[in-house]
């Protein structure tokens, strides 16, 4: 095990005398009744923070940056504690991404960086690290808000993320190998790297994805570049599979092996590996039932009859919520108003408005229209029939119920048209 090496940023504040002392490299904890949590984010770097770092890892990887023969770092987890003083640390959390992180290569690499901010291309970093003997940069990005990963995270900031990241990646041709967990460490002592601090605030997805084109889409899964799309694109795919009742018995890790093969540039095997076992931690669950249709009594079922009762509420709570907004339609609309300049008056479509409208009884529906039917050479009325009409009358006589006579249809249809042109 390599020697701690000293911290560059002031260290946390100690526990209280009452606490007995543990082991260097003990955790900050926060006391809850029952229950004791640890904050990794208390050992983070105090120049980290003030840029809106909210998460770290509790037990992050690290490394002193040393390949093995299939070139991964050799790396080990420790206490956040003694983690900022290796090289290499592991900067995303168990089931977060606090930032984003982009691994550009070559001397040139700070100018690309900068060529894209200039170019409106990218929002600038909050921080650079440049390792000094390659000239390769680690770019940093804290998010306001850290995205959620995991069968419990919603998927939109999900896609989200991915979507930016991909842009971010293009943006800057950063390395498309980058597997995303370990990075350089911004305050590591000594002359092996040098950090820029830039952006002083954190950033909205929104800010983010601000500058990417309108219409463009993040490419298929094959061609994913970014760490974070090709983490999500196996992990919702392994998800999928452990939860089909027909793969129950069968094992994850083969299937996203196979997947991890087909993208352009694949992720490292140990990756690959600790995804298959969180998909298969969320599978050992006794009332896990994440895509099994029909399963009842668990948080994730997605039968017919649930689904209806989710969207029956969420429609009632929508309409109480737009009651008062729904009665001065109402009452706009009976001044003598159209429906169009209702719509226009209160910046809602007219059919949003003439469905509101219907829905309260203040329009009534459309009742069905008595429809000319064929066998003279004249509406129900006696009048002639109009093209209209005798478009009507053809769509009826091919719609006709079929007979025992085979030439029924034909000579039904030849006797509507005749009668739309007659000679």
């Amino acid at each position: 095990m390599p020697r701690p090496i000293a911290l560059t940023h002031p260290a946390p504040p100690r526990p209280p005398a009452t606490e007995p002392d543990h082991a260097p490299g003990r955790q900050a904890r926060l006391e809850l009744p029952g229950a004791q949590l640890t904050l990794g984010i208390e050992f983070a770097p105090i120049q980290m923070r003030e840029r809106g770092l909210q998460e770290a890892h509790t037990h992050p990887r690290v490394s002193q940056g040393k390949l093995r023969p299939d070139g991964e770092y050799i790396s080990w987890r420790t206490t956040a504690a003694n983690a900022w003083g290796h090289p290499e640390v592991e900067q995303r959390t168990a089931n977060s991404w606090p930032t984003l992180i982009l691994d550009v290569d070559g001397r040139d690499a700070v100018t690309r960086i900068m060529d894209a901010i200039m170019a409106a291309s990218i929002e600038a970093p909050n921080w650079l690290v440049q390792r000094r003997s390659s000239g390769g940069v680690h770019a940093f990005w804290t998010l306001a808000r850290p995205v959620l990963r995991g069968p419990d995270a919603h998927p939109r900031p999900m896609r989200a993320f991915t979507r930016i990241a991909e842009w971010y990646q293009r943006a800057v041709r950063a390395d498309p190998g980058f597997p995303g967990v370990l990075a350089h460490n911004a305050v590591y002592p000594g002359d092996a790297f040098a950090t820029d601090w830039l952006s002083p605030d954190p950033f909205s997805l929104a800010q983010l994805a601000s500058l990417i084109p309108k219409g463009w889409t993040r490419p298929p899964r094959i061609q994913l570049q970014s760490y974070a799309g090709r983490n999500d694109a196996l992990f919702r795919r392994g998800m999928q599979f452990a939860g089909s009742i027909h793969h129950r018995e069968m094992a994850v890790a083969p299937v996203l092996v196979a997947l991890n093969r087909e993208f352009e540039h694949p992720l490292p095997d140990s990756e690959v590996q600790g995804i298959a076992r969180s998909v298969e931690r969320y599978r050992l669950k006794p009332d896990w039932n994440y895509w099994q249709a029909g399963a009842t009594g668990g948080k994730y079922t997605h039968d017919p009859e649930s689904q209806r009762a989710r969207g029956v509420r969420s429609g009632d709570s929508r309409r109480s919520a737009n009651a008062e907004r729904d009665d001065q339609i109402e009452d706009h609309y009976k001044a003598g108003n159209s429906i169009r300049s209702t719509g226009r008056t209160f910046g809602l479509a007219h059919s949003t408005v003439l469905r509101i409208l219907r829905r309260r009884g203040v329009v009534r529906e459309p009742n069905p229209v008595d429809l000319p039917i064929s066998g003279g050479s004249g509406s129900q009325s006696g009048g002639p029939v109009g093209r209209g009409g005798a478009a009507l009358n053809v769509q009826l006589a091919f719609a006709a119920p079929a007979t025992d006579e085979p030439n029924a249809a034909a000579q039904a249809t030849s006797t509507v048209l005749q009668e739309q042109n007659p000679r």
